[in-house]
């Protein structure tokens, strides 16, 4: 099985909602989520320029680097879009693991999708201004239905067919490169990230009726994360200074003196 990580630096420094504190912190822990994943899966890295050169330096257990100019056709600033577009670029089967998920220990085998956990509106509201925004769009059933209220957390995506990718990713690449979305996001600016990842893998696996395994069946998520083998640094939580402390001094006891 593939891991595939990925990261887009210029919008990860700019956001409030993304990224780690600094390049050093970002350096940490994309070698500690690396290299804790190659203890069970052949791991991959899509990036820019600027992010494959720095992990490149970093001497981690990849099979493949891959530059790819984010810019060309991505909405200015959109961070995950990195994510969709990488998960357009592999055969399945793979995972997808966010560069602040340390896994412990193997996943959970799954058929067709792999979420972390399910996000109800009730307690994620912040879904719901993009989600309205966005109907002026005219977005297709298939990825984006306003009825629904629920959505996937991606910080961990796994896709086991290659038809999924044809449903759920190339249709949502779609939709954020194109020139209706790209001017919503500039004149309307606010946190869509959710709504074209996790809210479209919602409707899609929905709408064409696929199995969908969840690693978290409650709203405890580090606790229960850890307990089920992996840690999450959610949002801003990375940029907590006692939290990535704890990540660096994991670093510094299993990973400082390993080498490729």
């Amino acid at each position: 099985m593939k891991a595939i990580f990925t990261n887009w630096s210029k919008p990860q420094e700019e956001s409030q909602h993304a990224g780690y504190s600094n390049l050093e912190d970002f350096k940490i822990g994309i070698s500690v989520a690396i290299r804790c994943a190659a203890r069970f899966y052949e791991c991959h890295f899509v990036g820019d320029a600027f992010s494959v050169e720095v992990v490149n330096g970093l001497q981690l257990p990849l099979k493949s680097t891959t530059i790819v100019n984010f810019e060309e056709k991505a909405p200015e600033g959109l961070w995950n879009y990195s994510k969709l577009k990488a998960c357009s670029m592999f055969e399945a089967p793979f995972i997808h693991v966010d560069n602040d998920v340390f896994l412990l220990k193997k996943l959970p085998d799954f058929e067709e999708y792999l979420f972390q956990n399910l996000e109800d509106f009730n307690t994620h509201p912040w879904y719901d201004e993009p989600i309205k925004n966005m109907k002026a769009l005219n977005v297709d059933e298939s990825i984006f239905n306003p009825n629904h209220k629920q959505a996937y957390n991606c910080g961990i995506i796994g896709i086991g067919k290659d038809e999924l990718i044809n449903e759920w990713i190339l249709p949502s690449l779609e939709l954020v490169e194109s020139q209706a979305f790209k001017i919503l996001h500039k004149e309307k600016p606010m946190l869509y990230e959710i709504v074209v990842e996790q809210y479209t893998a919602y409707c899609c696996a929905k709408y064409h009726n696929r199995d969908v395994k969840l690693l978290l069946r409650n709203t405890h998520i580090q606790e229960d994360a850890h307990k089920l083998g992996f840690i999450h640094m959610i949002s801003k939580s990375k940029r907590n200074p006692i939290k990535m402390q704890k990540i660096k001094n994991f670093y510094n006891r299993n990973f400082r003196n390993a080498h490729h």
